[in-house]
């Protein structure tokens, strides 16, 4: 069975957040989910491995949260992580970390 596109934003307030804290406090900033409604997978950052697709909404969001600027890609990626192992998701995978 085909998996939806994954959508990769870039979350803002975690961002800001991160500026007053020390490094090894920081929180991962970059939201991934399998659709625009899936549940998100936080990373530091990402390598994706085949096409992929800028959205600009222009000032209007293309994601649910109200991102107005999201990645969207059907390819592999791996997902890094600090202090975490790299996580390798196949184009066809379920983005279900916890599994």
């Amino acid at each position: 069975m085909k998996q939806p596109p994954i959508y990769i934003v870039m979350n803002r307030h975690v961002i800001t957040a991160n500026r007053k804290l020390a490094p090894e406090q920081r929180q991962p900033a970059v939201r991934v989910t399998r659709g625009k409604h899936g549940k998100p997978v936080y990373c530091d950052s990402f390598q994706i491995h085949g096409p992929c697709e800028l959205l600009n909404g222009i000032g209007e969001g293309v994601m649910p949260c109200g991102a107005t600027i999201a990645i969207k890609t059907e390819a592999a990626m791996t997902l890094f992580t600090r202090g975490q192992h790299d996580v390798h998701l196949a184009a066809s995978e379920a983005l279900d970390l916890a599994a």
